[in-house]
């Protein structure tokens, strides 16, 4: 089973602490917006959006769960 923790942008203290105790990697993950070559019926450009998945993030197995 996968589960997904959705973090807000700032509180990345809870996901990691939530990762090491159950120790699993933190995926880091971003989204970025650009405009298309489409405009649409308001005159704006489309949105396009790209998601970025970063390397994982693992504990380390040798450092307190405090510290990891």
């Amino acid at each position: 089973m996968t589960t997904v923790w959705i973090v807000q942008e700032g509180d990345f203290c809870t996901s990691f602490t939530f990762a090491a105790r159950n120790n699993k990697p933190v995926i880091p993950v971003f989204i970025t917006m650009s405009d298309s070559d489409v405009i649409d019926a308001d005159g704006f450009y489309v949105q396009e959006y790209t998601v970025h998945f970063c390397e994982p993030i693992y504990p380390d197995p040798s450092k307190k769960q405090a510290d990891s």
